[in-house]
């Protein structure tokens, strides 16, 4: 449309809702004292340099569109079109959230089949939940629009990596691949098939600590394979869905037949891509592409480049089979298979690689790749569908719709048809434009005679857009060429004409068509008269096709801009599209640009930090700003190139802390704490580390090392720490760095056991202190979780607490609030330790909390604890005489484990012994039990039963373990093998400390175990550490480690050998509370592993079982900054065979 004045760019600037109403009220006030001299196009670009607009807000607010919201989602950036649809950045209004919204083209609306596809592309994503595919979030419509809500992957796809590098690197390549394969396994686990597997659509981005993690794009072309098969599909035979270079020989044929298979055919063809620097296949055409494809072998890797490995050469081969029935699988045995050949690549080794020319054999980038099926104008639709009407009449409405420009489209139809019959057809689809300018002329395109004379009609004329057109409308041996330059004789363009047409006296036409009289076909009328005559009659009539003309954008210089080494600099390119509608502008730089630069190609925010090795010096680089749209065929042509100008300053940089983690500890520990840092100078020089501000007594640092060492006293705790570190260059101690080291003393560990119960008083002080601090917090735990979360906070208080009324009196809260949140499992282990500090009654206390017992909201896991707990409390009430009390607690154990057949029979057992212990311990009706000197019942068979039900608590006292330090490297700071490291008590284990070198376990060799049972409770946020199982009496380990670190959970590994022999088929669940129930049975060489009452592992394993039980931790946490292993209640029972 033309460019629109300054009021109506700041009324649609309102109506699109971009900014707040704050915003425009400021916007008004800065232009309205220069309003006169504002231009729209620089004033957008400034609020697209501001970040209140997006750079593509912006060339839509200036092609006429206002509407950017679609449901709950305010559009920020288009990402790309498909042949389904249009996919968008976009921002939840409410959470703020950045997503990717996918909109089903509206010219697809109308049939049943697209929506079908539609819905079914819905249900594909969202039924995968694997980090190496792109997640589904939400699935809406608003009216007639479909929408798919996907999480935004902030990266870079494989394609233009692969495009600027040419080749990439062997391990690289391979652990790309290796991720998408996984990611592909996933959907193969749901029956899906992607179908359009390519470099370019696998997007690379990177975890927190700088992994490289690839995922599947667009599964929009996947399918159910099941439902395909059992209704026919959607996709109709002989409809080609795919990408010639990386599509399968049977997709090629048919599209319905494809299965997982042929993804790893694509995924291999990718591979060769990455590896060789082009695809296996390449013809002139696609037809060609196909054709070979489906007649010759693939090349093999070494046949192009001998340096490639044999043994990635012959996994590439298998992927790339013609017979579907010789390739692998299943996409889990190509990850396998490629894991010996993959080295994930840092983040610094993909971008700066240097760019490289695309391989010769390439026709096209990854980039510029598109789909057999042609794509519509889904996205000039859509933005068309969320802009609100305009008030106008009819005629308006009918002339805009009589202007709107034609596209011409290529299309590949048939092609599958085509092959079947080898047969290539292609045509071309033309909209031909429609006529502008006046209705009245375009109902009378031919104008009467002039009297006596026939009105001279010229072939249609073809010109560009802003091209001079020059037509002399009457030839010599015209009979009214003599009258040509007479006064007396007028020519005119007759009214409704396009605008700017003029015609001389010497009857010459000259017009040159604007921007917006293109694409479209315009008849011009010229008329003439004498002076002396009022009326006007047709002379000649020209019929001018104006052919639209794509014009490269406009982009500012960025000038010159100076920084220091080390310093990021940001530059905000901007440009602007002179077409109407504004195409898409994508920014790149050239070759000439220096490591380490980047440029976002959608926003065209360039960053870049020079490294010490950059400077000083001069950088002249190429930015370039090019026009695209679905017409484009030469981007060259519509390509503006600027140079940017950076000058890089040498400065003398200071030294740099590396993080430094917060840690906890207990008084009556010692600390020792490598702090480590780095010198960006080149060459690196010598540093200095000191403590700075308040120093707790006793803390002190290596001025050389960094070891900074502190065994903190009684005095010092409860309190947290913030100690000031600082490293200075020896050179010049003003150049320095400072961090804190957050430390946080507890008191020494509560040992007090037994304790008489403090006076009602004490305990009423207490408790209205203890009720004033968590009253508020009580206030807000509405839910049976947040009740739950309350309880254990307040009984790990009273656990940590040495004043015995507020201990007893946090102990009570704890209690009361589980049991209104009707949490049993929770007040149980409450109670639990409320009976180990204080004398109080075991029995009363654990029925009460059985009073709000629910087992149908616990899982198996709380349930067997629940019975534990109430075998524990059986014993002291039978031998207080209070048999009822006895009775009830076993129906309560039996009731919990209803669904363990063992622990039925033996509990009932236990019921039986009971039965006959009353008998065999009472004189007498009504009469008490007889006790044994030691004030005991006489249990007899029925204490030996429950010792079978009994577990005794592993890794009692660490004076009693036998620390080890594993692996070979004596190179750590573990001066005693680690064992100060870690406190061990009672079954209780921790271990926290700052990330570093080596690793340091030990074994409990009270007892070598067979056949048993270990329940314990895991911290959720243990970090690192393994339960190792069989150890030896002496000699090598060669048992089972289970694993407890978050990234292998519950996976056990053969320790002589490494492997990995039984795993969770996917990740477990944890526990809102903080704490997983974990359990492990061993019975000869079957294991069964349950978390939360889930089983995850139950299978028959290789390695030794019978030994000794341990713990082993890595302190080099996989990537964490504190290696951390947190385990309560570790306890063992025997269990018999089978």
């Amino acid at each position: 449309m033309p460019p629109f004045d300054l009021g109506e760019f700041l009324d649609r600037l309102e109506r699109s809702d971009l900014l707040t109403r704050d915003d425009l009220a400021a916007l008004q006030v800065e232009i309205d004292p220069v309003r006169d001299a504002v231009q729209v196009e620089p004033l957008g670009r400034k609020l697209v340099r501001r970040g209140q607009l997006t750079g593509w807000q912006l060339q839509m607010l200036l092609s006429g569109r206002d509407a950017f919201h679609l449901g709950n989602y305010r559009l920020l950036d288009l990402l790309g079109r498909g042949g389904m649809g249009t996919v968008f950045k976009a921002e939840h209004v409410v959470l703020g959230r950045v997503v990717a919204v996918k909109v089903m083209a509206r010219r697809l609306v109308k049939s049943a089949s697209h929506v079908a596809r539609f819905q079914q592309e819905i249900q594909a994503v969202a039924a995968i939940d694997h980090p190496n595919v792109v997640r589904a979030i939400d699935a809406e419509s608003v009216d007639d629009d479909h929408f798919l809500v996907m999480e935004y992957v902030n990266g870079a796809n494989l394609g233009s990596i692969a495009e600027r590098r040419g080749r990439l690197a062997v391990g690289e390549a391979c652990e790309f691949i290796r991720q998408a394969a996984l990611g592909l396994s996933a959907a193969h686990q749901q029956g899906l098939v992607h179908r359009d597997l390519k470099p370019s659509n696998l997007m690379l981005t990177w975890t927190a600590d700088s992994q490289p993690l690839v995922k599947i794009l667009d599964m929009g072309l996947a399918r159910f394979a099941d439902a395909e098969q059992a209704e026919g599909g959607l996709t109709k035979t002989g409809q080609m869905m795919g990408t010639p270079d990386y599509m399968s020989p049977e997709q090629a044929w048919d599209t319905k037949a494809v299965d997982i298979r042929g993804d790893i055919y694509s995924l291999g063809c990718t591979l060769f891509r990455f590896l060789v620097g082009a695809p296996p296949f390449q013809g002139e055409n696609s037809f060609q592409t196909l054709m070979v494809r489906t007649n010759l072998a693939a090349p093999t890797l070494r046949s192009i480049d001998p340096e490639l490995p044999r043994g990635l050469e012959a996994v590439v081969a298998k992927m790339l089979r013609r017979d579907v029935a010789e390739r692998y699988g299943d996409p889990a045995e190509v990850a396998e298979a490629l894991t010996e050949f993959s080295s994930p690549p840092t983040r610094r080794d993909v971008e700066d690689s240097p760019a490289v020319e695309p391989a010769a054999s390439l026709t096209l980038s990854d980039a510029m790749e598109q789909p057999t099926q042609v794509a519509g104008g889904s996205l000039e639709q859509f933005l068309e569908s969320v802009r609100p009407e305009p008030q106008q009449s009819t005629d308006d409405r009918d002339g805009q719709a009589a202007a709107s420009p034609g596209r011409n489209r290529l299309a590949l139809g048939g092609l599958a048809a085509v092959v079947l019959g080898v047969v290539l057809t292609w045509w071309l689809v033309a909209n031909p434009g429609s006529t502008t300018g006046d209705p009245d002329v375009v109902d009378n395109p031919s104008p009467p005679p002039v009297d006596g004379l026939s009105v001279v009609r010229h072939p249609e004329q073809v010109i560009d857009e802003e091209q001079l057109f020059e037509l002399r409308l009457l030839g010599e041996s015209h009979r009214l060429a003599e009258r040509l330059g007479d006064p007396g004789f007028e020519l005119r363009i007759r009214p409704g004409g396009p605008a700017g047409v003029t015609v001389d006296r010497n009857a010459k036409l000259t017009w040159t068509p604007q921007e917006s009289d293109g694409p479209g076909r315009h008849t011009i009328v010229v008329e003439s008269r004498d002076a002396s005559d009022s009326n006007w009659q047709p002379l000649s009539e020209a019929v001018v096709l104006v052919r639209e003309v794509d014009r490269p954008p406009h982009l500012e210089s960025p000038g010159v801009v100076r920084v220091d080494e080390l310093q990021e600099m940001t530059v905000q390119l901007a440009a602007t599209d002179p077409d109407r509608p504004a195409n898409v502008i994508e920014y790149t730089l050239g070759n000439d640009a220096p490591t380490g630069m980047v440029l976002d190609r959608r926003t065209g925010r360039l960053s870049w930090t020079p490294t010490e090795q950059q400077g000083p010096g001069e950088f002249r680089v190429t930015v370039r700003a090019t026009a695209f749209d679905s017409e484009v065929i030469d981007p060259v042509r519509q390509r503006a190139e600027s140079t940017l100008v950076v000058s890089v300053r040498e400065v003398d940089q200071p030294p740099r802390l590396r993080s430094i983690p917060s840690l906890s500890m207990r008084v009556g520990q010692s600390l020792r704490l490598r702090v480590r840092a780095d010198d960006p100078d080149e060459p690196p020089g010598p540093v200095r580390f000191s403590l700075q501000g308040q120093v707790p007594a006793g803390a002190a640092i290596d001025p050389i090392t960094g070891i900074f060492t502190w065994a903190p006293r009684a005095t010092q705790a409860p309190r947290g720490w913030r100690v000031r570190v600082r490293v200075a260059s020896a050179a010049n101690d003003e150049l320095y760095d400072e961090g804190l080291l957050l430390l946080v003393v507890r008191p020494a560990r509560v040992t007090a056991r037994g304790e008489v119960v403090p006076s009602q008083a004490e305990r009423k002080s207490a408790a209205a202190d203890v009720l004033d601090v968590f009253r508020p917090l009580l206030a807000q735990a509405r839910t049976p979780l947040a009740r739950s979360r309350l309880a254990v906070d307040a009984m790990e208080q009273a656990r940590e607490t040495t004043d015995s009324a507020r201990a007893y009196s946090l102990f009570d809260f704890a209690f009361e609030t589980a049991l209104r949140g009707r949490q049993t499992a929770v007040a149980l282990q409450v109670a639990r330790a409320w009976q180990r500090r204080f004398q109080i009654d075991p029995v009363a206390l654990t029925l009460k909390a059985f009073g709000v017992l629910n087992l149908t909201t616990l899982n198996s896991a709380a349930r067997a604890e629940i019975s534990e707990e109430a075998l524990r409390v059986f014993v002291p009430a039978v031998n207080a005489g209070r048999l009822s009390e006895a009775r009830k607690l076993l129906g309560l154990a039996v009731g919990a484990v209803r669904g363990d057949p063992d622990e039925v029979a033996r509990i009932t057992t236990a019921v039986e012994l009971l039965k006959q212990v009353v008998m065999e311990n009472t004189a007498g009706v009504n009469k008490p039990l007889k006790l044994t000197s030691k004030g005991k019942v006489a249990l007899g068979g029925l204490g030996n039963q429950l010792k079978r039900l009994r577990f005794t608590p592993l890794f009692r006292d660490a004076a009693k373990m036998s620390f080890v330090r594993h692996g070979d490297d004596k190179s750590d700071d573990l001066t005693d093998l680690g064992r100060s490291l870690w406190t061990v008590s009672g079954g209780d284990v921790r271990l926290e400390t700052a990330a570093r070198d080596g690793a340091s376990g030990f074994w409990d060799k009270s007892d070598s175990l067979k056949n048993f049972r270990l329940r314990a409770l895991l911290a959720v946020d243990t970090t690192t550490g393994s339960l190792l199982i069989g150890g030896p009496a002496s000699g090598r380990f060669d048992g089972l480690q289970l694993e407890l670190a978050p990234a292998g959970l519950c996976r056990l590994f053969h320790r002589g050998s490494r492997m990995a022999v039984a795993g969770p088929p996917r990740t477990p669940s944890r526990d809102p509370l903080g704490w997983d129930r974990l359990e492990l049975v061993v019975r000869g060489s079957h294991v069964i592993v349950r978390l939360n009452g889930q089983t995850v592992v139950d299978s028959d394993v290789p390695g030794t079982l019978t030994g000794f039980l341990g713990l082993d931790a890595k302190l080099q946490a996989g990537g964490q900054s504190v290696a951390r292993v947190r385990l309560r209640r570790v306890r063992v029972r025997n269990e018999e065979p089978r």
